[in-house]
């Protein structure tokens, strides 16, 4: 999936992987997005955020918003990007030539910003919680 993205490396245990993830799959389901939560590698995470109307085929593909969390050694690699994927119908000759960055998918990005703010606040709530800090 090519598009724009953030990844920001987290100091954090890869075991809160499952916790990071589900605080941030409520908190998008919360505001109306569809949520799918697929395995990547042994234990981490790839979330893929739809919403109708939102994410849309944008020239023969579809836009979508994904987010994974991946262990890098002792902490959380977030990785997210706001992009293409798919073709979903047949591109015509102008989309293959003339594909213009629209303002919705600019829009778009600042999900990434919300995503590493949630995925900050859990691990920093867990942290509180278990006085880890």
């Amino acid at each position: 999936m090519d598009g724009i993205g953030t990844t920001k490396l987290l100091d954090a245990n890869p075991g809160l992987i499952p916790q990071v993830c589900s605080e941030i799959e409520s908190e998008f389901f919360l505001k109306g997005y569809d949520i799918c939560v697929s395995p990547y590698g042994r234990i981490g995470k790839e979330i893929s955020i739809t919403r109708y109307g939102e994410f849309r085929r944008l020239f023969g593909n579809m836009t979508a918003f994904k987010i994974w969390l991946i262990p890098d050694e002792d902490k959380i690699l977030l990785k997210t990007s706001v992009g293409l994927y798919g073709k979903k119908d047949v591109p015509t000759i102008w989309s293959t030539y003339f594909m213009p960055l629209t303002r919705r998918l600019v829009r778009q990005c600042k999900l990434n910003e919300k995503a590493l703010a949630i995925a900050t606040s859990a691990i920093h709530e867990y942290k509180v919680t278990n006085e880890l800090i």
